[in-house]
């Protein structure tokens, strides 16, 4: 089952509502031609100024690992500007940014990665993520899937041996992929989601290697 977009024009605080019933919102058309190629030239920058150590690095790890990610500091302005104004939209407050990380999926031997929820990886105050692909991404290219109300309890994970992450979902596969539908998405889209939503990708279909920006983000709090 494929999930709907919501257009980032039509936003309103009523799908913050949805966000937090479903654990997930898609939306369409939020980031322009113009932030796509600012994120573009963040990467490039990126590569450039660290180069030669984590171009290397990344060579490494990808003949070991067929999804590599690293941090990308500082933010970039074109994605902070995006998701603050989306997110004033969406809840009528403001956001933190707290990282964002470059993703590398590989065009070869990338069998997805396995269902699992991010804040196992961190364990601190809840977070929201944003998932941005350079890309088209469809079911056959290895698009996003998530389990709509997953995000209600931290579930319990397993080491996900031999998959090249560390976490998975300790529950059968078929389970999971029963309650799922995949997030397909046109360049400019984005998908929010929970770091409890329970989340997965499909193997990667295309000819090439597939490039994202993820971040993540957290509510301020009044003082």
């Amino acid at each position: 089952m494929a999930s709907p977009l919501v257009p980032r024009s039509e936003l309103t605080t009523e799908h913050w509502a949805q966000l937090r019933r479903d654990g997930f919102l898609a939306v369409q058309g939020a980031i322009d031609g113009e932030g796509i190629d600012a994120l573009k030239s963040a990467i490039r920058e990126w590569q450039e100024r660290d180069a030669p150590d984590v171009r290397a690095q990344h060579a490494r790890l990808h003949d070991t690992k067929t999804v590599a990610s690293f941090g990308l500091e500082p933010d970039p302005e074109a994605l902070v500007s995006a998701l603050r104004a989306l997110l004033v939209t969406l809840t009528g407050e403001r956001w933190t940014p707290r990282g964002s990380r470059i993703v590398f999926k590989r065009a070869v031997g990338d069998k997805g990665a396995p269902w699992h929820q991010d804040w196992h990886y961190h364990r601190g105050a809840h977070r929201y993520r944003v998932w941005i692909p350079l890309h088209a991404m469809s079911v056959s290219s290895g698009c996003l899937r998530v389990i709509p109300g997953s995000q209600s309890e931290a579930l319990p994970h397993v080491p996900a041996i031999g998959t090249g992450w560390r976490l998975k979902i300790k529950r059968p596969q078929e389970e999971l992929d029963a309650g799922a539908v995949d997030v397909e998405t046109a360049l400019g889209d984005l998908v929010l989601f929970s770091d409890l939503t329970a989340h997965a990708s499909r193997p990667n279909g295309a000819a090439a290697d597939l490039w994202a920006i993820t971040c993540d983000l957290q509510q301020d709090v009044a003082a």
